[in-house]
């Protein structure tokens, strides 16, 4: 059953918080010395839309695209008629689309990475379009963000559709797709979408009217000074006075050829308490605004490091993402160099959640 979604519903919001700038700012004033931290379309559509996004981390319903092979879009089921009528008419398509290759670039400070290409839809016949249709498959590594400009897109079990503002005859129209990805890298691999007229705002398909436009999916050359992952942090029970504890293990890893000097992992405030006490493996920890910090040791090139970092809260944690980079630093006191931050983030849970 379709289910109207607003436009971008496959927008997928994960927050930091301050900029490395912001950051650095806020720590100066919250502690004693530095701190880390398209033409237009003719007569567009009505726009179908609800209030909710879909978060990126919910659970996904979604076939897996393996490397290096081809993904295409599924369809509705069809009669053997109909497909063979498709078939005979797939090089004579009304419509027609071209695909710029998409490569996603440099992880932020949340850890994912983001691109975008570009889609050139033509409308070869004489008459107008009312209803182009686009079928995208769904799989674990990309997902769109933002708003994608769809009059209507529906969310099935494996695919999503989006249909697009009338073509008229001769027409073309490029429709922008930004995407973002968790997965930290990957081969080249080649993803195909479906595009056919509908004969409704729902994007039922026309039987005979498919073509297929592919486009290669890439990632940029990591060029960052660190890599950064962070485990679960799940807190316990309660102990004897009503603490619950937890911790989670994050592990930064020098990719330049230098050594840091004072690499700073920071988390960002996540309605716990950090047990300094037990954050064994700084050199010094401090907290700046409501972030907690931790100076490691000298990180050699190529070094790679785990640390654990436990947390003490004195209530249930409801279930969230929270954040955590890692930057250079020229000094014990967390004064950090801009443009060496890398963050991620991890789950946080309690039992009450479950």
């Amino acid at each position: 059953m379709n289910t109207k979604l607003r436009r971008g519903i496959l927008a997928a919001v994960i927050t930091l918080g301050a900029t490395l700038a912001t950051a650095t700012a806020t720590a100066a004033a919250a502690v004693t010395g530095p701190g880390t931290t398209a033409a237009s379309a003719p007569a567009p559509a009505e726009r179908i839309t609800v209030a909710e996004p879909v978060s990126l981390n919910a659970p996904a319903v979604a076939e897996p695209v393996v490397a290096g092979a081809t993904a295409e879009a599924p369809v509705p089921a069809r009669t053997e008629a109909a497909t063979e009528t498709e078939a005979r008419s797939k090089k004579a398509a009304v419509l027609t689309a071209t695909a710029t290759d998409l490569v996603y670039g440099q992880p932020g400070l949340t850890g994912l990475r983001r691109g975008s290409n570009v889609i050139t839809i033509t409308n070869h016949g004489t008459k107008r379009v009312e209803f182009p249709l686009l079928t995208f498959e769904v799989n674990e590594r990309d997902v769109l963000t933002q708003d994608v400009d769809c009059t209507f897109m529906a969310m099935r079990a494996t695919y999503f559709t989006c249909v697009i503002d009338p073509l008229a005859a001769g027409e073309s129209r490029e429709l922008l797709l930004p995407w973002q990805t968790v997965q930290a890298s990957g081969p080249v691999a080649k993803v195909r979408a479906r595009l056919e007229q509908a004969s409704d705002r729902e994007g039922t398909p026309i039987a005979g009217t498919a073509s297929r436009v592919s486009w290669k999916v890439s990632f940029a050359r990591l060029t960052g000074v660190f890599t950064i992952k962070a485990t679960p942090l799940v807190y316990s029970a309660p102990d004897q006075v009503g603490i619950r504890h937890g911790s989670t293990r994050v592990t930064i890893k020098n990719r330049s050829a230098e050594a840091v000097r004072y690499p700073t992992v920071t988390f960002q405030s996540n309605g716990a308490a950090a047990v300094f006490a037990d954050w064994t493996g700084c050199v010094q920890t401090f907290n700046v605004s409501w972030d907690a910090a931790c100076v490691e040791a000298p990180l050699a090139p190529g070094e790679e490091r785990t640390l654990e970092f436990p947390f003490q809260t004195d209530g249930p944690m409801t279930e969230n993402d929270a954040a955590v980079r890692v930057e250079a630093a020229t000094d014990a006191h967390g004064a950090v160099i801009p443009g060496t931050a890398v963050g991620t983030t991890y789950l946080v849970t309690s039992p009450s959640d479950n």
